[in-house]
C-alpha cells in the first residue's frame, strides 16, 4: 500500500502524510529531535487530566536566562501526579539564541509517551 501511494503522490506528499500521522493535538509544539543521552521513557496507558491554571511567580533577579516551564502531569505507574511550574535557567553551554521548547505527553500506539522540554 505504501509503494502505490508513493507513486501516485510522490514526496512532498509523502512527507505531509508522515506530519498527518504524527501531528500533536492543536496548540501543541512539533515533536523534538531525539535526545542525545539516554533517559527513561515514561508511557501512560490514558493522556493526562486537563493541565492545572498558575501563575508564575517573578523571575530571579540575575543575569542569567530565566524561562517559566508550566507545570505538568506526570505518570507515577498506577496514577496522576502533579509537578508544578518551574523556571528553566538556560546553560551556558546553549546557544543564546536557544529556545526552550516545554515538555508534553505526546499520543503513541501504546499510550501516551512524555517528551521532556530542551533547549534548540
Amino acid at each position: 500500500m505504501r509503494s502505490s501511494i508513493a507513486a501516485g503522490v510522490g514526496i512532498p506528499a509523502i512527507l505531509i502524510l508522515a506530519n498527518v500521522a504524527l501531528a500533536q493535538p492543536a496548540g501543541m509544539p512539533a515533536a523534538p529531535p531525539a535526545p542525545a543521552q539516554s533517559e527513561t521513557i515514561i508511557v501512560a496507558p490514558n493522556p493526562p487530566p486537563p493541565p492545572r491554571e498558575e501563575v508564575p511567580p517573578p523571575p530571579p533577579v540575575t543575569t542569567t536566562v530565566h524561562v517559566w516551564e508550566m507545570g505538568h502531569w506526570q505518570w507515577n505507574g498506577s496514577d496522576w501526579s502533579w509537578i508544578p511550574g518551574a523556571y528553566v535557567v538556560r546553560p551556558a553551554s546553549v546557544s543564546q539564541a536557544a529556545v526552550w521548547r516545554p515538555g508534553y505527553w505526546r499520543r503513541q500506539t501504546d499510550g501516551w509517551e512524555w517528551v521532556e522540554g530542551h533547549w534548540e
